[in-house]
C-alpha cells in the first residue's frame, strides 16, 4: 500500500475497483457502535447485522486479519457491473470466514458482486447460490473443508460469472465446483469463465457443469487427486446435459479416481430434461 498512498488508490490501480464507500471489519478491534465508513482506524465488528444495515450498493467491505464465524448472506447487489459491491480481504492480510452453514450464501437473484482474497472454511458449501447470478466475480479465494467448494442449486441461471485464480480443495462431501441446473424450465446459462484455479482433494469431480450452457470457458486450471473411487467414474471435468460454444483448453488433470473428462446426456424420456444444442465446442 505504501506505493499507492491510500487504500482507495491501491484498489483503483491494482484491482480496478472504485467503491462508493469502504467499510472495514475487524474481529479484534471492531466496534459496531463507533465504526465509520472510509476510516480504517474505526472498523466495525460484524457484517450482519451492522454493515449490512448501513452499506449502499457499490460499497466495498474489507475484512482485516482474523477469523469471522458469521457469514456473508444475501448481500446487497452492486449498482452496475462497473460498480459492484465488493467483499475482500485487506491487502496482505489473512481474513478467514468460518461458518457451519455456508460462509457465503447468495439466495438470488444476485448481481454485480465481487469476492476477492478471502479464505472460506467449512460449511455445507464454501459458496452457495440458489437463485440466478449475473456479473459475479470470485477470485483469489481459498475455499476448503466444506461439503462442496462452490455450489449452485435450484433453478440457477448463470450469466457473466467468473471463477478465477482460486484455490478450491479438500471437500468433505462432493464436487469442488458444481454449477448448473438440469431443470427444463430454466433458460440456458451463458458466459461462465472458470480459469486459472488450483483444484484438488475433491470427494467428487473437480469441476462439474450440470445443465445447459453456451459460451463456457474452462481454461488453465490445475486439477488433481480428485474423486473417491467408491463413488464410480469420478473425473477432473464433468459436463452433463448440454454444452455449446465452449472452450476447454490448457487444463492439467492428474490422479482422478476415474476419467479425466466426462461427457454425459440424461435420458431424453425424462420430462424435466430439455434437449439442448451441443455444437461449436472446442
Amino acid at each position: 500500500l505504501a506505493k499507492y498512498g491510500t487504500i482507495e488508490a491501491f484498489l483503483a490501480a491494482v484491482k480496478g475497483y472504485r467503491p462508493g464507500k469502504i467499510w472495514y471489519i475487524d474481529p479484534a478491534t471492531g466496534n459496531d457502535s463507533t465504526c465509520a465508513a472510509n476510516d480504517a482506524t474505526k472498523p466495525c465488528l460484524t457484517y450482519r447485522p451492522h454493515v449490512f444495515g448501513v452499506q449502499q450498493r457499490g460499497d466495498a467491505i474489507i475484512f482485516r486479519a482474523g477469523n469471522y464465524t458469521g457469514n456473508i448472506s444475501d448481500p446487497w447487489n452492486g449498482s452496475t457491473a462497473g460498480a459492484p459491491t465488493i467483499f475482500m480481504a485487506y491487502p496482505g492480510e489473512a481474513a478467514q470466514i468460518t461458518n457451519a452453514s455456508d460462509p457465503v450464501t447468495l439466495p438470488g437473484p444476485s448481481q454485480n458482486l465481487v469476492f476477492d482474497g478471502l479464505e472460506l472454511i467449512g460449511g455445507n458449501e464454501g459458496v452457495r447460490f440458489v437463485g440466478g447470478v449475473t456479473n459475479v466475480l470470485f477470485q483469489n479465494l481459498d475455499i476448503h473443508s466444506g461439503g462442496f467448494g462452490i455450489h449452485s442449486g435450484g433453478t440457477a441461471v448463470h450469466t457473466n460469472v467468473t471463477i478465477q485464480n482460486n484455490m478450491i480443495h479438500d471437500t468433505t462431501y462432493q464436487h469442488c465446483i458444481y454449477l448448473g441446473d438440469s431443470n427444463a424450465a430454466s433458460s440456458p446459462s451463458t458466459t461462465v469463465n472458470i480459469s486459472g484455479n488450483l483444484i484438488y482433494g475433491c470427494q467428487w469431480h473437480g469441476i462439474q457443469y450440470n445443465g445447459r450452457i453456451s459460451a463456457l470457458q474452462v481454461v488453465g486450471n490445475v486439477i488433481y487427486n480428485v474423486g473417491d473411487i467408491t463413488q464410480g467414474n469420478i473425473g477432473c471435468l464433468s459436463f452433463l446435459q448440454g454444452v455449446s460454444g465452449a472452450v476447454v483448453t490448457n487444463n492439467l488433470c492428474a490422479i482422478p479416481a476415474g476419467a479425466a473428462f466426462i461427457l454425459h446426456d440424461y435420458d431424453d424420456g425424462d420430462p424435466n430434461i430439455a434437449p439442448y444444442d451441443q455444437t461449436g465446442n472446442q
